[in-house]
């Protein structure tokens, strides 16, 4: 009886490993958009983020949006924010 139960947790330790190996989970850690958000901005909020979205502002501070919406430092060639910005700022004033 004893020697069936370890036969029995050795092969199931033996799935649990098969199972693993072909396993891949992808997570996404990005927060949901919450709608009544976007409608809390006031006037001068949106002017704002207008205003950093803008050519001559990006221009001036010597920055740049690159493909996956981060805000690059064009100085130092460094991400200065997290990817998808570019997206929730405009969507926050749409």
């Amino acid at each position: 009886m004893v020697k069936d139960l370890l036969s029995e947790v050795t092969k199931l330790k033996g799935e649990i490993n098969t199972l693993k190996s072909i396993t891949t989970l992808n997570i996404d850690l990005s927060v949901p958009c919450i709608e009544s958000a976007k409608a809390g901005l006031t006037a001068s909020e949106t002017q704002a983020i207008e205003d950093l979205l803008s050519n001559e502002r990006l221009k001036s501070n010597k920055w740049k949006f690159d493909e996956l919406g981060r805000l690059i430092d064009l100085e130092t060639n460094l991400a200065i924010s997290a990817s998808r910005l570019k997206t929730a700022l405009e969507k926050s004033i749409t």
